[in-house]
């Protein structure tokens, strides 16, 4: 269900009035960026943080596996859905950044801080039919702010 709700708004993001400059800014390759060793120190940093959180979970999967279960099998489903649903949480994302005018440069507080403040001017730009959707929403995303 969550894959498909995330697949979805994906597409409806494709419909915002900053779709092509999201596509340009999240589609596009910098070599000067990618030659820049402060790139590769944060992606270091978020490797390392990744691979911990992921280390301590593997662990209490591993611990939960019944025997015969294909870990193989589980893995690559596991990186396959993972890939999938990053992807598509990027162009939510950042189609919403562009669209409202929010700095993408903001990094991991886009979420926390940009997505909750587009949900506002959606409300004001649209009307009051959306604070339907406000409480569910911010109900599920500050649990995760928390976690990470």
């Amino acid at each position: 269900m969550l894959v498909l709700g995330v697949g979805g708004l994906a597409i409806y993001s494709q419909t915002l009035d900053g779709a092509g400059q999201a596509n340009d800014f999240y589609f596009s390759f910098d070599s000067d960026s990618f030659l820049s060793l402060q790139t590769w120190l944060m992606a270091a940093g978020q490797a390392f943080y990744s691979l911990s959180v992921g280390l301590a979970l593997l662990i209490t999967y591993g611990s939960y596996t019944p025997r015969g279960v294909n870990i193989v099998g589980s893995s690559m489903a596991i990186v396959a859905n993972n890939s999938f649903v990053s992807i598509m949480a990027g162009l939510i994302v950042f189609h919403i950044v562009f669209t409202f005018g929010i700095v993408p440069e903001t990094g991991s507080q886009l979420s926390s801080h940009g997505i909750p403040g587009c949900v506002r001017r959606v409300d004001r730009r649209q009307g009051h039919q959306h604070r339907l959707f406000r409480p569910p929403f911010l109900g599920r995303l500050f649990p995760l702010t928390r976690s990470s």
